[in-house]
């Protein structure tokens, strides 16, 4: 992914409370449902009490009941996704707006057989299974990019023949480079994060292995990190060292997020963040600007770590779709 960003303030600018995405969930999906549960047997059994309608027809009251409930279901399975799709845009915590719409029966929880019922386009089996590859991958290891594409083959080649993640394995390297997800440009660079309680150590194991490389440089930033690049082979290579762990660093929740996100979009998601990148934009940026995530991007695209593949299929809408190539 692009150069991580400071994030030790985290300060999340969205457009919404989660108290007032649930409200306006609560009005927009749970109120019509309750109208057509009650109103057509209330109309119904108001006809029967007026003498509108025979008492010995009073049995079609359950076909009506029947009726409001394939109403209400339907009007359900249309709405949640769209509520979804608007809340998940622009609240300032996701875990918390799910926890709560199933607190007041908006949704149902991941995975219920109820949920599997909304008018969502299903994962196809391809998508399911790279989904499933994703959630499972070990990200510090760099094996899976022999099988990529000629320039992911060549970055693991340099890495590997240069021994550089062994050289930084006592600080947990993961390398979240666009080129790993196939949505690089020329000018992308070798991004690898690093764990680094101790920073002064990482600048100088950063300096006796790679200080005599062309374009060399290390510098501490105001965020509490260290940074550090140098040219390797035909990369340029950055590293980006935190005292915060890995896995928790937004760089490393970025990847596997768009990972999975390119996991259900495919290819057609895929070449609209290249054409957007093309035009100048960062990488978050424009997953964002595609998703129609508001606030800030990075931390936007952060918090959907907590989605779900049926959450992120949400977000993606039209653009969900299985990969057409490797």
């Amino acid at each position: 992914m692009d150069t991580p960003q400071p994030q030790e303030t985290r300060n999340v600018s969205r457009t919404l409370s989660v108290g007032k995405a649930i409200w306006f969930g609560l009005i927009w999906v749970n109120v019509p449902v309750l109208v057509y549960l009650s109103c057509p047997l209330w109309i119904f059994s108001t006809y029967i009490e007026q003498g509108e309608i025979s008492r010995d027809y009073s049995w079609l009251g359950l076909i009506v009941f029947l009726t409001s409930i394939v109403a209400a279901w339907s009007w359900w399975s249309l709405a949640v996704p769209r509520w979804r799709r608007w809340a998940y845009r622009r609240v300032d915590d996701l875990a918390q707006l799910k926890q709560q719409a199933i607190a007041v029966g908006i949704t149902w929880p991941d995975d219920h057989i109820f949920e599997s019922t909304e008018c969502l386009r299903p994962l196809s089996a391809v998508s399911r299974e790279n989904c499933a590859q994703i959630a499972s991958r070990n990200w510090s290891d760099i094996s899976y990019l022999k099988s990529g594409n000629n320039r992911q083959r060549a970055m693991h080649d340099a890495l590997v023949d240069h021994k550089l993640l062994e050289l930084l394995s006592e600080f947990n390297p993961v390398v979240v480079s666009t080129i790993c997800l196939d949505i690089d440009t020329p000018n992308s660079d070798v991004d690898i994060i690093c764990y680094a309680p101790n920073l002064e150590r990482f600048s100088q194991v950063a300096r006796a292995n790679f200080g005599s490389l062309d374009n060399f440089f290390v510098r501490q930033r105001n965020d509490a990190s260290v940074v550090c690049g140098f040219r390797l082979s035909k990369f340029e290579i950055e590293l980006f060292a935190s005292s915060i762990q890995v896995e928790e660093q937004r760089a490393y929740l970025h990847l596997v997020v768009t990972a999975r996100l390119l996991a259900i979009g495919g290819d057609v998601l895929r070449e609209e963040i290249r054409a957007l990148k093309r035009a100048g934009h960062a990488t978050e940026p424009a997953i964002a600007q595609i998703l129609g995530l508001q606030g800030e991007p990075y931390d936007a695209l952060a918090m959907l770590s907590e989605a779900s593949d049926r959450d992120l299929a949400a977000l993606l809408g039209g653009l969900a779709q299985p990969l057409t190539g490797p």
